[in-house]
């Protein structure tokens, strides 16, 4: 089983590879255009790239590893299956963990926010657009590639495993340096929701809640006081974390039971390949470099 998780590994680093490439023709292509800040144009090409960066390596990694075998199948099954209302409470503290953090994220690192044209003038139209372009559509293609097509295959070596190399891969495919410590830390959330759901709908719903909530922000930094939304900053911070930590102790039960980690499972080690190691240091390099 070691030989096989090797195996996978080094073809999910292979379509983040194809990711980065396709990432870097979509720059050079929507820089070319070069779309207003504000105009359609921009957002739809932003959804576009979603799709294609994200869509082409999950279709990729999939149909060169092929359909997962029986013990594969068994391995990512979670031990029993979760209620409707377990995976409901498990999403929502996972949403607002990953929210809260972020929030407090972008205080310490304001480069890291990306930025958002809205104000009051903005129109329904394009406030429906952006929401598409940079809440809907990353939300389902990022999850469909990272926790969908690749922790779902590395779960071979356990789950734990598998959500951490995950987010790593997650992390580095953000292109930032400054974004990456936040990334890689939803990335272990989302996945840690997709495991003990079962289902990557819920990791889907959990990161377009963050998507969502941080646009929604975004919106009334622009149209509020700098005073009332200083508060609204405290109070959601506060409520999002209380939410995170009550729901935390709700579900500690199923955590612990979607993560056991069962003796037939591959060597946790055997996930970590020489490719992977040099996929993470090149684009640790790359990223560092744009610093620079």
């Amino acid at each position: 089983m070691n030989k096989k998780t090797k195996r996978l590994s080094n073809i999910a680093v292979m379509a983040l590879i194809l990711q980065g490439g396709l990432f870097w023709l979509c720059s050079m292509v929507t820089s070319s255009l070069s779309p207003a800040k504000d105009s359609p144009v921009r957002f739809i090409l932003l959804a576009a790239t979603s799709v294609l960066i994200n869509l082409l390596p999950a279709f990729f990694m999939t149909r060169v590893a092929g359909k997962p075998d029986e013990d594969e199948l068994r391995l990512l099954k979670a031990a029993q299956k979760p209620k409707t209302t377990d995976n409901i409470s498990i999403t929502a503290g996972s949403a607002a963990l990953v929210f809260a953090i972020g929030l407090l994220y972008g205080k310490v690192f304001p480069d890291a926010i990306t930025e958002i044209p809205v104000d009051g003038g903005t129109s329904v139209m394009m406030h429906m657009l952006m929401v598409v372009s940079m809440c809907v559509f990353p939300a389902v293609c990022e999850e469909l590639l990272f926790r969908g097509a690749i922790a779902s295959r590395l779960a071979i070596a356990g789950k734990t495993s598998a959500v951490i190399v995950s987010a790593l891969m997650f992390g580095l495919a953000h292109f930032s340096a400054e974004v990456f410590p936040y990334a890689f830390f939803a990335g272990i959330i989302f996945g840690s929701v997709y495991f003990q759901t079962g289902s990557v709908k819920y990791s889907m719903i959990a990161h377009f809640f963050c998507n969502f909530t941080a646009y929604l922000f975004a919106f009334a930094k622009e149209v509020m006081t700098q005073s009332a939304y200083s508060t609204l900053e405290i109070v959601s911070l506060a409520a999002f974390l209380a939410a995170a930590v009550l729901l935390s102790f709700v579900n500690t039960r199923s955590t612990v039971d979607a993560f056991k980690r069962s003796d037939d499972h591959a060597d946790a080690g055997a996930v970590i390949t020489p490719l992977l190691a040099v996929y993470a240091v090149s684009f640790a390099v790359v990223i560092l470099l744009r610093l620079i």
